[in-house]
């Protein structure tokens, strides 16, 4: 059953009156006076990054037309939010406005509605984007009506879906409930439903003898894990949040493997196969819910103990031990750059300094024409593979650029808010 179904849909009549009641916003010659504006640099790039920049700009503005999704991930919206980035380290007006159409894309394309999969993705990126970043592009004022119509449509299909004990992070019921998590003012009182929706049988298995739940953070316990941690940091006396913290972090306890046999800390759930250092399944992503879990339940040394695995993790480095062989972002160099630059900046510790300069040498060593990535043949739609944030060359880019402009709402794209 598609996501669509059983649960209210934008339809082109909503899109039509959306438009039409409100003022378009055309290509400003000037940008607005927000916090992210004030920070912007106006210094120029070296003449490697600037001609590795130029051949970017040809390759996607080539593939920009075959984009036809509205999420971060894979849609118009990341190349949108990479335009930014890269508005706020160099100051060049002509990105700022690329930014701005392009976000407005996204909020025309969400508007028109539809039956596509990936609608409720795009909602709840979008969402997300908008309540970042949207007075930096000038479109909050102008776009807050849709804001207000995803919202209400988000909390319906989250109810269907959690009726329907789908659960999933990514697809499911925890789309959105990540979305809401992070905005608990707005929010708060959504909490108890998303806590009570986690399953009591964390570690049921199938006929196959196969956790039913998958344990990676894009599907699994850990985003589970991290929702709940976001909601007990807001209440840190909340009873049911406490509970469920602490079950999901046992729950990852009981699934862990022994490293020095297995190769990795956890097995993807849904496969049976051994985790790869990746934010979307891997020991990454999960070690880190779990760590902010302990953390959540000030549990200190449960979380020392976590990052000492964490460190442990982070000496894992060749393409063998890490399955981490392209500058893909979401499973290659610049995702692990990031996580452990992540890490580094939470903690000070050293080990993660070292593990995220190792990455990022990796990947400028490994980054020629900055466009060449190998394709891949999983995808029906190609600009998941060619263009998009998460599978792109953008991913590479953006990294670098989140990092050195020390954005923090870039984390939570990956949950490592």
């Amino acid at each position: 059953m598609s996501i669509q179904q059983n649960s209210p849909a934008i339809t082109p009549d909503l899109a039509t009156r959306f438009t039409a009641d409100q003022d378009i916003p055309g290509t400003r010659t000037s940008v607005p006076n927000s916090s992210l504006a004030c920070r912007v640099n106006t210094s120029e790039p070296n003449a490697s990054t600037a001609e590795a920049m130029r051949r970017l700009d040809g390759y996607l503005e080539q593939h920009e037309p075959i984009v036809n999704r509205y999420d971060t991930g894979f849609g118009l919206n990341g190349l949108s939010l990479f335009y930014l980035f890269r508005f706020l380290k160099w100051g060049h007006q002509q990105d700022w406005q690329t930014a701005q159409k392009l976000c407005w894309a996204c909020v025309e394309g969400v508007a028109r509605g539809g039956k596509r999969g990936s609608m409720l993705i795009e909602m709840s990126e979008l969402a997300t984007f908008l309540r970042h970043y949207g007075s930096t592009l000038d479109v909050e004022e102008s776009a807050a009506p849709l804001l207000a119509l995803i919202d209400d449509l988000l909390v319906t299909r989250m109810r269907a879906l959690i009726a329907r004990h789908d659960l999933d992070a990514y697809e499911g019921a925890f789309q959105p409930a990540w979305y809401f998590v992070q905005f608990p003012d707005q929010f708060r009182h959504l909490f108890p439903e998303i806590l009570r929706a986690i399953p009591a049988d964390l570690n049921a298995t199938t006929k196959a003898g196969k956790y039913r739940y998958a344990t990676g953070i894009s599907h699994g316990l850990a985003c589970w894990l991290s929702c709940a941690a976001a909601i007990l940091r807001d209440q840190p006396q909340d009873p049911l949040a406490r509970r469920e913290v602490r079950a999901l972090v046992t729950a990852l306890e009981e699934r862990r493997q022994n490293p020095a046999e297995a190769g990795a800390y956890f097995a993807d759930g849904s496969r049976g196969g051994n985790s790869r250092l990746s934010l979307a399944y891997g020991d990454a992503g999960i070690l880190f819910a779990q760590w902010r879990g302990a953390l959540a339940l000030d549990d200190r040394r449960m979380a020392a103990r976590i990052l000492h695995r964490l460190r442990w993790t982070a000496r894992r480095q060749s393409a063998e031990d890490t399955g981490i062989t392209d500058n893909r972002l979401l499973y290659g160099r610049p995702g692990a750059w990031l996580f452990f630059h992540r890490l580094h900046t939470l903690t000070g510790d050293i080990t993660f300094r070292s593990a995220a300069e190792y990455w990022r040498d990796q990947y400028y060593d490994n980054r020629t024409s900055g466009t060449d990535l190998p394709v891949f043949d999983r995808y029906s739609y190609l600009a998941m593979q060619s263009v998009s944030l998460y599978e792109g060359p953008v991913g590479g880019f953006i990294t670098e650029l989140a990092i050195e402009g020390n954005y923090d709402t870039f984390y939570s794209i990956f949950y490592l808010n």
